[in-house]
């Protein structure tokens, strides 16, 4: 996935020192993502997200469970796309707010 310049300088000016990765294809990204904790998981580990912590944890460390897990609920799809339709909207609003 080729990252805007605008979302890596983003990405850079924000969170200093963190590295911004691009990925050939979607299923590249979301095979590294199970390697790390990422703010979907964080949100999920703290009771607030639409994870369990035992789901996190079968992402995370047993792939034979997740691929027996049934389909994504209509409800998180539609979630997930509004999240990255909202992405430009919210670094947009995140520099306006903080003047970066």
């Amino acid at each position: 996935m080729e990252r805007r310049k605008e979302e890596v300088e983003f990405v850079e000016r924000v969170f200093k020192g963190c590295l911004v990765l691009t990925f050939e294809s979607e299923e590249k990204w979301l095979a590294k993502r199970r390697e790390f904790l990422c703010a979907s998981d964080t949100a999920a580990i703290l009771g607030i997200g639409f994870k369990s912590n035992q789901t996190i944890w079968e992402d995370k460390c047993d792939p034979e469970a997740v691929k027996k897990r049934s389909q994504i609920s209509p409800q998180v799809e539609m979630a997930m796309a509004k999240g990255k339709l909202s992405e430009s909207h919210v670094r947009n609003q995140y520099m306006i707010d903080y003047g970066i």
